[in-house]
């Protein structure tokens, strides 16, 4: 799978997707330079995996699990980093890749 590039708002692609409105800056997450911010806690962890299953159904199909998460302190602001394995084939995640989405969670810490 290629690496994604969304061209638009994040947010945008997602309420036009589905019509789901997140409270959610209009980056990307793709990168550490291009966190997603959330701008509420209220149902944070819900908002992460539709962003997830957003970028994998909509770009492509694939299954995927989270490696690992850490909070890192960059400055002032605070980055909640995901890393998840990947897999076009959900029967064989040993053939996948990692990516990693970051969410500037400093607004609300």
């Amino acid at each position: 799978m290629e690496g994604i590039k969304p061209t638009e708002s994040l947010h945008d692609q997602i309420l036009e997707y589905n019509g789901r409105d997140f409270p959610i800056g209009a980056s990307s997450g793709l990168s550490i330079d291009d966190p997603v911010k959330v701008l509420a806690y209220q149902h944070y962890v819900y908002t992460q995996c539709e962003i997830y299953w957003f970028y994998h159904r909509y770009y492509n199909n694939v299954a995927w699990d989270v490696v690992s998460q850490e909070v890192l302190v960059i400055g002032d602001k605070q980055m909640d980093c995901l890393e998840l394995s990947v897999s076009e084939s959900p029967e064989d995640m040993k053939d996948g890749w990692t990516e990693k989405y970051y969410f500037d969670i400093t607004y609300w810490i």
